[in-house]
């Protein structure tokens, strides 16, 4: 029994791939030089934030695709920054190098990183600054009367991620009390 053929451009893989200029005027409308060019790509990044699309089987953030395109190279320890702080954003004039200790001074500077600001996605102190100690021995205690670890995130207002770093001992490792827990989190050492 012979097979299907297949149609040529799923047999022939140099026919689905694209260039990187394909994929910019494919994914990305040009407007006004002083306007916003929002890339219009189908996937975002891990955290939700930046735009992308695939080029010759790999995955682009849409800005530093754009950067590269119309400007040059991206240089190894750089990233590309917003001057108009609109993630998908990829005209090349609102795009400009630094580093990640430079995007975050920009942040701050724009108010983006203040618990109030319009622009706060990205908001607040990280989890680990907002338990307190007097906390982190309530999450001990809660924890060895059978509470899980997500009733226990919820009631604080912070992730279960956060919650399973402070049972672990990776943040405040001062208490001492992972011994206590370490059997319910199924990671117990074995004692020889």
């Amino acid at each position: 029994m012979t097979q299907p053929s297949l149609p040529s451009s799923r047999r022939d893989p140099i026919n689905r791939k694209r260039t990187l200029a394909e994929a910019i005027a494919r994914y990305v409308p040009v407007g006004a030089p002083s306007e916003c060019w929002l890339c219009i790509a189908g996937f975002r990044n891990k955290h939700n934030w930046h735009r992308g699309f695939k080029v010759n089987g790999f995955h682009w953030v849409a800005h530093r695709a754009a950067y590269t395109y119309f400007i040059g190279p991206i240089p190894d320890g750089l990233d590309v920054l917003h001057r108009c702080d609109i993630p998908a954003c990829c005209n090349p004039a609102h795009l400009f190098l630094g580093t990640q200790s430079d995007n975050a001074k920009d942040m701050w500077i724009k108010e983006r990183g203040n618990p109030g600001s319009p622009l706060g996605q990205k908001l607040g102190p990280a989890w680990n600054r907002q338990i307190s100690v007097e906390q982190a021995h309530q999450i001990f205690n809660r924890y060895l009367e059978g509470e899980t670890q997500r009733s226990i995130a919820n009631d604080l207002g912070v992730t279960d991620v956060a919650i399973s770093f402070i049972l672990r001992g990776k943040h405040h490792s001062e208490l001492g009390r992972t011994r206590e827990v370490e059997h319910l989190l199924g990671r117990a050492r074995r004692r020889t």
